[in-house]
């Protein structure tokens, strides 16, 4: 090995060691209303994966999760039947006509 061998040499303008030397821009860090505007949206998207939310016609919320739902039985006159073990969900209504086509 030659001593002019073991100089550092320098890559070639546009080469791909250069691009991955050059400098990155700053990134953009979130603000904490930022940050706290996504963790609720995610909360929301991740709860309503996990949980049935059943609005009843006085206001009242229930929430079964999904894990525990063993059966669905869809009746032609437009009620559906959801059996989550000792709880049962009965959903009737016009809208509902459509469902199993």
């Amino acid at each position: 090995m030659k001593d002019s061998d073991a100089h550092a040499r320098h890559p070639a303008p546009g080469s791909n060691v250069q691009r991955f030397l050059k400098a990155q821009p700053p990134r953009h860090e979130p603000t904490e209303e930022e940050a706290m505007e996504s963790y609720q949206e995610a909360r929301a998207q991740s709860r309503e994966a996990l949980m049935l939310d059943i609005k009843l016609a006085s206001g009242r919320i229930v929430s079964l999760p999904y894990s525990s739902l063993e059966m669905v039985d869809y009746l032609p006159d437009g009620t559906l039947l959801l059996d989550f073990g000792r709880r049962r969900v009965v959903t009737e209504g016009r809208n509902m006509l459509g469902c199993a086509s």
